[in-house]
C-alpha cells in the first residue's frame, strides 16, 4: 500500500467511525490521531468536533481540538430554519462547558440562525437573544442562513461592532443561577469591567435584575447598553430592566470602586 493509499484508508476509516452521528467518547483516540496528523501538516488548521459531545471528556476535546459542539443541531428541520425551543436549550447546556473555554478552543452551540427574517423561525427579540447568548459565551459565530436573501434587520444585528467585540474578547459568561425563567449571565473582563446578559425565557415581558454582589462587588457601577451603544448612567447595588418575552439585554458594567471577589463559583447542570 502506498503512502497516499494509507492516508486515504485512514481518512475513510475515521469517517466511517464518526459517521453522521458525530464524535463520541469511544472516538477519543481517533480525535488524538487527527489532531497529531493536522499538526504535522505544516498548515494552520481549525479542528472542530461535532456534535453533542460528552462534557465529561471535555479535557480531551480541549487538548486535541479547537472547538466542540455542545449540543445537537440548532435547526428544527421543519418549515423554518429553527425555533425558540432549539435555541433556548443552550441556556441549560452551555454553562457546563465554561471551564474548558479559553484561547485555542471554544464550545460551539451550533450555527447562528439569523439572516433571513421571519423564515429563521425566530422573532426579532429571539434572534437578538441568540446573538447575545452566543457572544457572551465566546462561541463561534457561524451563519446558517442564506446570504442571498439577507434581511436588513438581521444584517444590522449581525454587524453590531460592540456585540461582535464581546464575542471576540473571549471571556465566556455563566449564569448566576440556572433553570429560572429570568437569568443573569456575567463574565469578568481583564480591564475591570463586567459583561452582563439579562435574559427573559418566559412567554411574557418581565423584569430581570443584575445584583452587583452576585458579580463580586458592591456599591455603584456605570452601565452601558451594548446593543444600542447607549450609556445608561450609574446604578447602586443592582440594575433592573424590563425585558420582552424571549428577549435579552447586553450590558457593560464598570464598578466605581473596582471589584472584590470575582463572583460566585461557576454553576453547571449536566
Amino acid at each position: 500500500m502506498t503512502l497516499n493509499q494509507t492516508r486515504l484508508h485512514t481518512v475513510a476509516h475515521c469517517c466511517r467511525r464518526f459517521g453522521s452521528d458525530g464524535v463520541g467518547t469511544s472516538d477519543a483516540a481517533d480525535v488524538q490521531h487527527w489532531s497529531q496528523a493536522l499538526d504535522q501538516s505544516g498548515r494552520t488548521i481549525h479542528f472542530q468536533l461535532s456534535n453533542s459531545l460528552d462534557v465529561n471528556n471535555g479535557a480531551t476535546w480541549k487538548q486535541y481540538s479547537n472547538g466542540w459542539r455542545v449540543d445537537g443541531d440548532v435547526e428544527c428541520y421543519c418549515s423554518t430554519l429553527t425555533n425558540w425551543n432549539n435555541v433556548s436549550q443552550r441556556f441549560n447546556d452551555l454553562p457546563a462547558w465554561v471551564r474548558y473555554d479559553s484561547p485555542g478552543g471554544w464550545g460551539d452551540p451550533d450555527s447562528i440562525e439569523v439572516g433571513n427574517g421571519s423564515s429563521n423561525g425566530l422573532t426579532v427579540d429571539e434572534r437578538r437573544t441568540q446573538l447575545t447568548l452566543w457572544s457572551i459565551s465566546a462561541a463561534p459565530l457561524i451563519l446558517g442562513t442564506d446570504l442571498t436573501h439577507m434581511d436588513s434587520t438581521d444584517l444590522s444585528l449581525l454587524t453590531n461592532d460592540e456585540v461582535l467585540g464581546v464575542d471576540r474578547a473571549g471571556r465566556p459568561a455563566h449564569p448566576v443561577k440556572q433553570g429560572a425563567q429570568q437569568q443573569t449571565w456575567w463574565a469578568y473582563n481583564s480591564d475591570g469591567t463586567y459583561t452582563v446578559g439579562l435574559f427573559n425565557l418566559a412567554g411574557s415581558a418581565a423584569n430581570v435584575t443584575a445584583t452587583w454582589s452576585d458579580l463580586g462587588f458592591t456599591g455603584s457601577a456605570t452601565v452601558r447598553d451594548v446593543w444600542s451603544h447607549t450609556d445608561l448612567g450609574s446604578s447602586n447595588g443592582s440594575f433592573t430592566a424590563s425585558v420582552p418575552s424571549h428577549g435579552s439585554r447586553l450590558l457593560k458594567v464598570t464598578p466605581a470602586a473596582g471589584h472584590g471577589t470575582i463572583g460566585a463559583a461557576m454553576v453547571s447542570k449536566l
